[in-house]
């Protein structure tokens, strides 16, 4: 027996990408702290991981942290420190390099406490000093922007919700991206 089951995603509400973008730039200018800034840093060139990713990344290559690696442009993410256990990797822009390099912790982690201890516990934006916005609304907007775009094919599209959001692009499709 079958049932046709219509689906219908949830509507959800939240502010366009470039909306999100200025808004992200604006805290990213009064942002106290070191953490704080390099997760806006990373969200406003493209790149919005889940939070727990950033977290686990240094630009120090080990097996213990996911790995941002300045000299090639690329960032693996380890499957052991994901959502979903899949190994995953990406490029990065040049400019995006060039911003972490001037503002690396001494530690070589994107996110550190202060005194450079990484954080033990679950981490949330607000912990960073970042008030003007939420993972998932972030997420959501950076999804329906990238579906919506005209500029790439269906197949870049689909590597970038795989390869940088950690999604399968019907996950993306159904859960993520607005009509």
């Amino acid at each position: 027996y079958h049932l046709q089951i219509d689906i219908q995603p949830a509507e959800k509400n939240y502010e366009s990408w470039d909306v999100l973008v200025e808004k992200m730039k604006q805290e990213m200018s009064t942002c106290r702290t070191l953490s704080g800034y390099m997760v806006l840093l990373c969200y406003i060139h493209g790149y919005p991981l889940r939070l727990g990713d950033i977290v686990k990344t240094s630009i120090h290559r080990s097996s213990q942290n996911n790995w941002l690696d300045l000299d090639n442009n690329t960032w693996y993410i380890l499957k052991d420190f994901t959502k979903n256990r899949r190994a995953r990797e990406f490029k990065v822009s040049d400019e995006f390099v060039s911003e972490v390099r001037k503002h690396i912790h001494p530690t070589g982690m994107l996110v550190c406490r202060r005194g450079g201890q990484p954080y033990k516990s679950q981490v949330v934006l607000r912990h960073l000093d970042i008030h003007s916005v939420q993972v998932n609304e972030v997420r959501n907007s950076f999804e329906t922007w990238n579906y919506a775009r005209e500029d790439v094919s269906e197949d870049e599209k689909n590597d970038i919700s795989v390869n940088v959001l950690g999604h399968e692009p019907t996950t993306a499709r159904a859960y993520y991206v607005n009509d």
